[in-house]
């Protein structure tokens, strides 16, 4: 087909050149056999000035009169630039703004405010022809019927305006009850798919149908599924045979399906590159880790994967060199590393090291827990316990004080 648009190509365009160069001449496209040549022609000829002339000539008033039209009502109406507008413009068309109001009155009538509604008609303007009572309207209804507010129905329209063109019947519906088979929960179907409109998106049958009977084969509970989908949806979506390879590799770790840390572990692998998960695992080994303390770590709290090479290395470097403290001590305690530096572990340490030149507290103090108290029970062990002893000592922890180093070395 292509081949013999291209031959009428080489027997059109000559003679369209041929009465270009005659200015009583009109041209038109119908002359062509086919709409399909005439289409591929005025492309082909779009570029050269010969397609200028053409096109301007024949191009009917009426359209150039819709478009302006059009213009002026995204500007006035919609709030879109001029430049948007006239970009815009050339997709969609109409004569009147009865339609288009219509569209607009439906969506503020459902929470959207006018900074909200020009974000949409920017992205979706083809929403503008909508039929909102028997189009928009119906879905509306069933995301309402499924649990969702105005607020977070506005919120996932505006994060995934193509659902306005989704079919109802055919495609909305259908992908929220799978969802809902899955989870067995209308709030948690919402929940999922406000965190990750990209499931709408998805190929069910391709990626997340079989990696949710895969992770059901390998004995994941099915009260899983709702924590899964509902808080880490994202993972599913992976291409089949790479999320089959990562899930057993966390298998080969160590780490049982049947356990709520097997759905941290896949965050932490499924998320991360392999060459960013090696340079993780040479990163605890540089620190003295072993393989066994490093699956031991996984097992415990697969999350200790999450933090950058650099935060992993900042954190074992306070740890060692200015604590003292044993590296392998936060491979039995990996959760360590999922806390900030700067907040919580350093002036922690601070107090400690400061209790430890008086001889107060026992240097064998470990650091689990020192790190791993809830604030309540560490300022009642290691603050308001000694502020008699070391005045100022809730000042230095909040940091409203600068204690000097020098008088902090052990």
């Amino acid at each position: 087909m292509f081949a013999l648009i291209c031959k009428r190509i080489r027997i059109a365009v000559p003679k369209l050149r041929e009465a270009a160069g005659t200015s009583t001449t009109h041209l038109s496209f119908l002359e062509c056999s086919d709409n399909k040549t005439a289409l591929v022609i005025r492309s082909f000829l779009s570029s050269s000035s010969l397609s200028k002339s053409v096109v301007e000539e024949d191009e009917p008033q009426n359209q150039q009169e819709e478009q302006s039209f059009t213009g002026s009502y995204l500007v006035h109406a919609c709030g879109l630039s001029p430049e948007n507008a006239t970009s815009i413009s050339k997709m969609v068309h109409f004569e009147s703004p009865e339609g288009p109001d219509s569209v607009l009155s439906l969506l503020r009538d459902h929470g959207f405010t006018d900074a909200q509604l020009s974000k949409i008609v920017r992205v979706q303007p083809q929403l503008l022809l909508a039929d909102p009572e028997n189009t928009l309207l119906p879905k509306f209804k069933f995301l309402y019927s499924i649990g969702f507010s105005n607020d977070k129905l506005v919120d996932l329209l505006l994060s995934s305006p193509f659902l306005f063109a989704w079919n109802l019947n055919d495609q909305l519906v259908p992908f929220c009850n799978f969802v809902r088979s899955i989870v067995l929960d209308d709030s948690i179907v919402v929940k999922t798919l406000k965190r990750s409109p990209r499931l709408f998106l998805a190929d069910m049958e391709k990626n997340i149908v079989p990696n949710i009977a895969f992770l059901r084969e390998i004995g994941m509970p099915v009260s899983f599924f709702p924590l899964l989908l509902g808080n880490y949806p994202n993972l599913v979506l992976r291409n089949h045979a790479k999320f089959k390879k990562n899930v057993e590799e966390i298998i080969e770790m160590g780490v049982s399906p049947s356990k709520t840390q097997f759905i941290q572990a896949m965050r932490a692998f499924l998320s991360l590159k392999k060459s960013t998960l090696e340079n993780k695992k040479e990163t605890f080994k540089k620190w003295g880790w072993s393989e066994d303390d490093i699956r031991l770590a996984l097992q415990k709290y697969p999350s200790c994967f999450n933090p950058s090479v650099g935060k992993i290395t900042s954190i074992l470097d306070y740890i060692v060199n200015k604590m003292g403290w044993k590296s392998a001590a936060v491979a039995k305690t990996p959760a360590v590393l999922n806390f900030s530096l700067e907040k919580r572990i350093i002036p922690r340490c601070l107090v400690i090291r400061l209790l430890w030149t008086k001889g107060l507290i026992n240097r064998n103090t470990h650091c689990s827990t020192v790190i791993m108290l809830s604030e309540k029970y560490f300022l009642s062990r290691f603050v308001t316990k000694y502020e008699e002893d070391v005045p100022n000592l809730l000042d230095i922890y909040s940091g409203r004080m600068i204690m000097p180093e020098a008088k902090l070395e052990v």
